[in-house]
């Protein structure tokens, strides 16, 4: 494997999906958004409370599943859970230069902000925001294992065709 930034913590090595293992995955996004202020340059990361599911927010599910639909232990992604702990450094370190980072204008019109760390496959979207009350802010929108070739060409072509 390709040597990764060392502010990127180990991976988590799940082998099974547990209530055990969602309680550990629950305390890393506490601990990294709910806690503790994950920024993106100034602005601070929020996210979309929506609706608890199973007491978790909708957005912590779909970091571990990729499902926003009212997903269960059964359903987690393991390779999407295994990667919880590297996205807030990812995001934190951002703009150090080791990760690709690039705005696209998204169908819809929508501008989010993508956070490559190419060398582990793994990727942050963000959308910047300007929040009545909170200011500028970057909503997490997800973070994911890029495991899949055609994943890393659509990472490309989104790249390619960036906002200067």
């Amino acid at each position: 494997m390709t040597e990764l930034p060392d502010w990127l913590p180990s991976k988590l090595e799940i082998t099974e999906a547990s209530d055990e293992v969602v309680d550990t995955l629950y305390q890393i996004f506490d601990k990294d958004f709910k806690q503790n202020t994950s920024t993106y340059g100034q602005r601070p990361i929020i996210f979309s409370l929506g609706k608890s599911v199973k007491g978790y927010e909708v957005i912590f599910w779909h970091l571990v599943t990729g499902d926003f639909h009212a997903p269960s232990v059964d359903s987690l992604d393991l390779d999407r859970a295994e990667r919880l702990p590297w996205c807030a450094p990812t995001i934190n370190h951002a703009l150090e230069g080791i990760p690709i980072v690039w705005d696209h204008e998204e169908s819809g019109g929508k501008i989010r902000t993508y956070i490559w760390l190419k060398t582990a496959n793994y990727v942050v979207i963000l959308q910047k925001e300007n929040v009545a009350g909170q200011g500028n802010v970057a909503r997490l929108i997800t973070a994911y294992c890029v495991n899949k070739e055609w994943g890393r060409k659509s990472l490309q072509k989104k790249y390619d065709r960036r906002l200067k």
